[in-house]
């Protein structure tokens, strides 16, 4: 592992961890110059990782800030994401994906909120947009109330940039290298558990999820069986600690019913018997969580039980996503995910 300063800042204000294999300079400089922040000292960690790290160099930059590159043989986004964190001497921490961006204009709001009232994260707003600029959807504002409801409801964005970390707060967390698959739920979930954090939101788009023609970043409207259960997992895994720790409270188990609900529902004719574990917890938490489902909720007036349901519709969800997987292959059609 190697470790290079450019214009070393013995504190600045930030610290911004962005994950790189290098192959992507223009969206990699893009990331880099959308860290600056009027007004606060920003280092940006660029942790490249893979077989082509020792060859990397960086882009050219219009960024004000210090620049700090450590090259990691060994690949994976969640090791890199860790090693960034190891090296971060910023009073906050920020995780950025190197074909995203943050919008400065509203990252300070942030930086201020954080700095000045001591709180453990402040979370801001997301949008996608695609290569011609077309916007795909914002993410919903995090309830000011408590937080901790919207991550267990599966309704919080999740994607690293949208959070700002007080250094202390997550220093002693780590990302689990062994999660290929929603890795970035599993974080957020992980950071919650560990203590009660003092959590703020503003209403503020702060970044830009880029969606783009590379192969391996676009979504496509597959469900991913896994991911949905490594979601799921780290609902029960808070929920069992929040309980465990007396910090569980009937809107949080009532949240963490609806959030497996959820999963469950998305990915329900991929594992359905899985699935059909996961929607008995779910009840067992909120027996009235069905309620908030038209469907369930019409169908169970004439004593059919939602799990029922939702055996009947497995023939016709798997036919919908045959029929979508035969279109991408015939027509190339890219689908952007959506908010």
């Amino acid at each position: 592992m190697k470790d290079e300063d450019r214009n070393d800042v013995s504190c600045p204000h930030v610290s911004v961890v962005i994950p790189t294999t290098g192959k992507r300079q223009n969206l990699l400089a893009r990331a880099i110059n959308s860290a600056d922040a009027p007004g606060y000292d920003v280092e940006v960690i660029v942790v490249v990782n893979g077989n082509d790290a020792s060859a990397f160099q960086l882009p050219c930059l219009n960024f004000n800030g210090t620049v700090r590159v450590i090259r990691l043989e060994s690949s994976g986004v969640s090791n890199a994401r860790n090693c960034g964190l190891d090296a971060a001497k910023g009073l906050l921490v920020r995780f950025l994906d190197d074909d995203d961006y943050l919008l400065p204009e509203f990252t300070v709001k942030q930086y201020a909120l954080a700095l000045e009232s001591g709180v453990s994260i402040v979370s801001g707003r997301i949008k996608i947009l695609d290569e011609s600029g077309a916007c795909y959807g914002v993410s919903p504002q995090i309830g000011e109330s408590d937080p901790y409801c919207d991550l267990l409801s599966a309704s919080m964005v999740v994607l690293p940039l949208a959070h700002v970390y007080k250094a202390s707060s997550i220093k002693c967390l780590r990302w689990d290298v062994r999660k290929n698959n929603a890795e970035d739920v599993d974080w957020l979930h992980r950071v919650a558990r560990d203590q009660e954090q003092a959590w703020r939101a503003i209403d503020e788009i702060v970044g830009v999820w880029y969606q783009h023609s590379d192969i391996n970043r676009l979504s496509y409207v597959f469900v991913n069986n896994e991911a949905t259960k490594v979601s799921a997992e780290a609902i029960l895994e808070t929920n069992k600690v929040l309980r465990e720790s007396g910090r569980a409270t009937l809107l949080r188990e009532s949240a963490a019913a609806l959030g497996l609900w959820r999963c469950a529902h998305k990915a329900f004719y991929l594992s359905p018997i899985y699935w059909t574990k996961i929607k008995k917890i779910s009840m067992m938490l909120d027996k009235e969580i069905v309620n908030q489902f038209p469907l369930y909720r019409e169908l169970s007036l004439f004593g059919i039980t939602p799990i029922f349901i939702d055996w009947l519709m497995i023939p016709k969800r798997f036919l919908n996503n045959c029929w979508r997987m035969v279109t991408w292959r015939a027509l190339r059609v890219a689908h952007v995910r959506r908010f």
